[in-house]
């Protein structure tokens, strides 16, 4: 399953410092960004309990949607697929990302309360999915298929809030 785009990303963990920085954005930065939009929800946002319940409910469901899609597909990483060496050693099947469908289905969402959080979480996403290509453990499609589903789970939750605001 060679895959040009993956082959880039995963090149550039040969770079030390993008391979710190990915680790970085792939395990650290997830969790301080959590923090942060849930702190953000509850002090600083307009409405906040339905600001903090569209963020909490979004990315757990998307965490679970991920969960179950990756054991109906059952797709190997990229380290079983091509034989390389991850540079980090994850354990479970690779499609879709959850890392990805949780952050974008974060950063849609997000467009429904503000859109400079939306454009700002949107790039966060995209670095996050990135890092995991980097360190070996994504596909694209893996990338491509959480964004599709973080999208879903998305407009399930702009819908059903719309319905509440």
């Amino acid at each position: 399953m060679s895959n040009p785009i993956f082959n880039f990303f995963f090149g550039l963990s040969s770079i030390d410092i993008v391979t710190s920085i990915a680790l970085f954005v792939s395990y650290k930065f997830i969790y301080i960004l959590i923090v942060l939009l849930l702190v953000w929800s509850l002090f600083f946002a307009g409405n906040k309990m339905f600001t903090f319940s569209l963020f909490a409910l979004t990315g757990s469901v998307a965490w679970v949607m991920a969960f179950i899609v990756k054991g109906i597909f059952q797709i190997a990483r990229p380290g079983i697929l091509q034989g390389i060496v991850p540079r980090i050693i994850e354990t479970g099947f690779s499609f879709p990302s959850q890392h990805a469908t949780v952050f974008f289905s974060l950063a849609f969402v997000s467009f429904l309360i503000n859109r400079k959080l939306g454009f700002f979480l949107m790039f966060c996403a995209l670095m996050i999915s990135i890092s995991r290509m980097v360190l070996g453990v994504h596909y694209f499609i893996d990338i491509v298929g959480g964004a599709v589903l973080g999208l879903m789970v998305a407009l399930l939750f702009i819908k059903i809030f719309r319905k509440i605001k």
